[in-house]
């Protein structure tokens, strides 16, 4: 039989490319070639030294800036040196304990996201990491735009809540008399006052409102910031209260976080200091659970915005049905919340496709049909994620308090009430609030 011989080579009929989801240098190969392997087997090890180094690093400067944060303390209860440069001290702590969580997330954890982003330093550290992150307290679209597409929130935009409470404020408050106020402020001319905490994110915010007023001829009386520390909220509000009634201020825009009105309210009743007060759709404060811990005879006089859909019984939320579904045991208290946060991640990651990157999550994102105001998907207020935008709110609602209605969500007395129709955001009809004829009284 005849023979011919040649050179060739030989290909598996299927095979797989095997590549790790992250660059880097192979320290080990842990497989013989032609071994058999199983899902789960150790491949090859990567040199991770660069990587813990740097965490190493970044621990280091941590307990440098503790060790100068704790000599600043001591020198502050001399006044050797200033309460700002504290300030600046304890930030650098946070910011660099931010670095090391999310280098730990990022590198160790290998990490694609992380639903507890809920600070900014930390957020933007995520970022840098190039991890999604989901919580960013009510930052800017602008701000987030600098880390697209990594930063994402179920927080309102800062600028939205400015657009909302601003062309509120203007169309229906501003130059008129405080009709709803009560003792001697009933029925004076307007002046507002802005408290806000003195965080820049927060600041920025609130200078936008102050400018849109001045421009209009509105100006605002008291732009007045607070810092966020639950040690001094109860003295620092005794002093901003003092400061409010000293300047005749009529109606406080509060877009607080939700323990500092519990202070405000009880130093302004003791004060018999009854302004309106404007609620801005923040930090859970447009909450019937939240409203509730309020001094009732002051927050009789609150209205304004929220960006939330309707409120739902505790018990027939998503949030407690999924909660429900594994566990059993009570409270179960801030579950609505998370799911919301896990909501917003997951149709990122569906509508993503089959291959997940943050490029193709934020595609899904933006691909998103949007929910329809009173639909099944719509309990967390209308979404809607257009390019430009971080947050899923679309519209808001007008809602008052009325302390003695009894709250759909716990049943529990104290209540917000609907106004009526959703409004996009920055558009609102002129005239006054749609307020019941004796409210606050």
């Amino acid at each position: 039989q005849d023979t011919l011989t040649a050179v060739g080579s030989i290909n598996a009929v299927q095979g797989v490319t095997v590549s790790p989801e992250i660059a880097g240098t192979v320290s080990e190969i842990a497989f013989e070639s032609g071994a058999v392997v199983a899902k789960g087997d150790l491949l090859v090890r990567l040199d991770t030294s660069s990587e813990e180094a740097q965490l190493r690093a970044v621990e280091a400067q941590v307990e440098l800036a503790r060790l100068n944060a704790e000599r600043t303390r001591q020198l502050r209860t001399n006044n050797t040196v200033s309460q700002s440069e504290l300030d600046a001290v304890e930030a650098t702590v946070k910011q660099q304990q931010a670095n090391a969580d999310a280098i730990t997330v990022g590198q160790q954890t290998k990490a694609f996201a992380e639903l507890n982003g809920s600070t900014e330093p930390y957020d933007t550290a995520l970022a840098q990491q190039k991890v999604m992150s989901f919580g960013a307290p009510y930052l800017s679209a602008d701000f987030m735009a600098k880390y697209d597409p990594y930063m994402w929130s179920i927080a309102t935009e800062g600028n939205d809540v400015v657009a909302a409470t601003a062309a509120a404020g203007l169309a229906q408050l501003a130059g008129k008399p405080a009709a709803f106020a009560g003792g001697s402020l009933k029925g004076q001319p307007r002046k507002i006052a802005i408290i806000a905490p003195d965080n820049p994110w927060y600041q920025s915010s609130a200078a936008i409102a102050v400018q849109q007023f001045a421009a209009a001829g509105h100006p605002i009386t008291d732009d007045i910031q607070y810092k966020l520390d639950l040690g001094t909220l109860s003295s620092q509000a005794a002093t901003i209260v003092s400061k409010l009634q000293n300047d005749g201020i009529t109606t406080v825009v509060c877009g607080c976080d939700p323990v500092m009105p519990v202070y405000l309210t009880s130093r302004a009743h003791e004060q018999s200091y009854t302004p309106e007060w404007n609620v801005a759709g923040v930090a859970l404060t447009d909450n019937d659970i939240v409203g509730q811990l309020f001094d009732q005879s002051e927050w009789a006089h609150a209205f304004g915005i929220s960006f939330q859909g309707p409120t739902l019984p505790k018990t027939s939320t998503l949030g407690y049905a999924a909660y429900k579904s594994v566990r059993s045991d009570e409270p179960a208290n801030i579950v609505d919340l998370i799911y919301a946060q896990m909501y917003q991640m997951v149709i990122g990651i569906q509508m993503a496709g089959p291959n997940l990157t943050p490029q193709t999550f934020e595609q899904g994102e933006r691909a998103y049909p949007g929910s329809v105001a009173g639909a099944a998907n719509a309990e967390f207020g209308t979404w809607s994620m257009p390019v430009g935008h971080y947050s899923p709110q679309a519209d808001f609602q007008e809602i008052y308090w009325d302390p003695n209605k009894t709250s759909t969500y716990n049943g529990k007395k104290g209540a917000y009430v609907d106004m009526g129709p959703r409004y996009k955001i920055g558009a609102i009809p002129t005239g006054p609030p749609p307020l019941p004829a004796n409210f606050g009284q």
